[in-house]
């Protein structure tokens, strides 16, 4: 189905062409009308904009692109309407969602990828805000190697006194995130925290490390089920070559209880600093294919 918001204004830029579609928002690609310069635009579903919850969390997130700086983040650029549904601009970030570049076996040094979104994840949690959608589709890798979280429409800082509620639906039956990378206790209706983000970190790690994540589920439920029950393997059952220090550091990751991770993304990069020289170096002798 063909856009109809192709070739509509958003103040100087011109939308191109769609870059994702998700159930809340859309994507496009949009240039300059002078210069060229891309950018991408996240439009609101016209179905979501009478939906006060998603609505406040679709402007949250243009608030935390403003506020945050880092280069592993796109910035905020600009906010308003197009037809009538909100809108943002935001970097545009050429390049692969990093579970593509993994599936194609791209040529990138996967423990420096690893390393580099732990850098970027504990700068967010330095900053009091938890990501709360952690998983390889959300990281973009550029052609320069470097890599950028995106996605902060889950995003919620630690200090709001909503937090709790605005992570979850007023129904509380349904719970967001990618079944894959969701800490246990989520599922159990708790708090998220940056524990349940580093939670999602390893499992980051396994399937960049290893090619496959931790637990293996055919369904929804399974994998839900899974996460929420049973015990995650040693990663270096999977990847013999990695440090044992980061090992064990990354199989704290994916402890069941909160209390038994790293406390925070800063915590976990202090375990995981030995693999800094690792940075040039190839990882390809202990990477598996993607399946």
């Amino acid at each position: 189905m063909v856009s109809t918001l192709i070739n509509a204004a958003f103040g100087p830029y011109i939308l191109r062409d769609m870059i994702s579609a998700g159930g809340i928002a859309e994507v496009y690609r949009a240039t300059h009308q002078e210069d060229q310069r891309a950018v991408a635009v996240k439009v609101m579903r016209p179905e979501m904009q009478a939906d006060k919850y998603h609505h406040a969390c679709f402007r949250e997130e243009f608030g935390y692109l403003q506020r945050l700086q880092h280069d592993g983040l796109p910035a905020a650029r600009r906010m308003g309407e197009i037809r009538g549904r909100t809108s943002f601009a935001m970097d545009y970030i050429a390049g692969e969602p990093l579970h593509l570049a993994c599936k194609k076996q791209q040529n990138f040094n996967h423990l420096a990828a690893f390393l580099e979104l732990v850098e970027v994840v504990a700068y967010l949690h330095s900053q009091h805000v938890v990501h709360a959608d952690l998983k390889l589709e959300n990281v973009i890798l550029r052609p320069t190697g470097n890599l950028v979280l995106v996605d902060f429409g889950n995003a919620r800082e630690m200090v709001t006194k909503s937090f709790f509620a605005r992570i979850f639906s007023p129904s509380k039956s349904r719970v967001f995130g990618t079944p894959t990378y969701l800490a246990p206790e989520l599922m159990k209706g708790e708090q998220p925290s940056y524990a349940s983000d580093v939670y999602s970190l390893g499992v980051c790690a396994f399937v960049l490390l290893s090619g496959e994540p931790p637990f293996h589920a055919n369904s929804r439920t399974g994998r839900l089920k899974a996460n929420l029950k049973e015990e995650a393997p040693s990663i270096r059952s999977r990847c013999t070559e990695l440090p044992g220090q980061a090992a064990v550091a990354i199989d704290r990751c994916l402890s069941k209880s909160p209390d038994e991770r790293p406390a925070s993304a800063e915590s976990l990069l202090g375990m995981i600093k030995m693999l800094a020289p690792a940075k040039n170096v190839s990882t390809s002798k202990f990477v598996r294919t993607m399946k």
